[in-house]
Formats: C-alpha cells, structure tokens, sequence
C-alpha cells in the first residue's frame, strides 16, 4: 500500500535539488504548463509533431498530451489483438512522446 504523506513531513528527510510533480500542480504554479502551450512548443521543437500526430490531437478535438498518449497505446494493444499492423501507431506514440 503506498502512503501519501504532506510535504511538511517529507521536507526535512532529503536534499531536495528537485522534485517531479504532476501536470495539473504545475499548471498552478506557471501557465506554461498547461496542454495548449506544450502543444504550441512540441509543433515547433527539435522533434516536432509530425501532420499525422498533429491529425491525431485535432480528431480527438484535445491539446492532452496524456490522453493522446492513452489513446495511441489503446489503439496499439487493439491493433495487436486483432492481428493488424502497430508500426504506424508505435510511430505516433514515440513521436508524441519525443516531442515533449
């Protein structure tokens, strides 16, 4: 069973040179964060979403990395279930991934 303890318990227990928190906290501490801005920045990083991801964000009407994500692996195991090619979506879904 995993425990969620405060931050007032944790604090003192390490040299804390960094701390990964969820996108949802992080939204509330610099709007940068939120999913249209990584979007805006993943189109025009070093590793871009290519059209066809770019399609896959518009056809699901989402700016949502994670669900995006979710989707691309569901999509995956379905394709693998009924004996269809994964290679495009195993594309996409390493692409999304890279360009964040």
């Amino acid at each position: 069973m995993s425990l969620l303890y405060l931050w007032d318990e944790v604090e003192e227990r390490a040299d804390w040179q960094a701390i990964l928190i969820g996108n949802g906290f992080s939204r509330h501490i610099w709007s940068g964060f939120d999913y249209k801005s990584l979007y805006d920045v993943a189109t025009a990083s070093a590793t871009p979403l290519g059209p066809q991801e770019q399609a896959v964000f518009r056809h699901l009407g989402t700016h949502d990395f994670e669900y995006v994500l979710r989707v691309l692996h569901y999509a995956r195991l379905v394709n693998q279930a009924l004996g269809l090619d994964v290679e495009k979506v195993t594309r996409a879904y390493s692409a999304v991934q890279q360009s964040l």
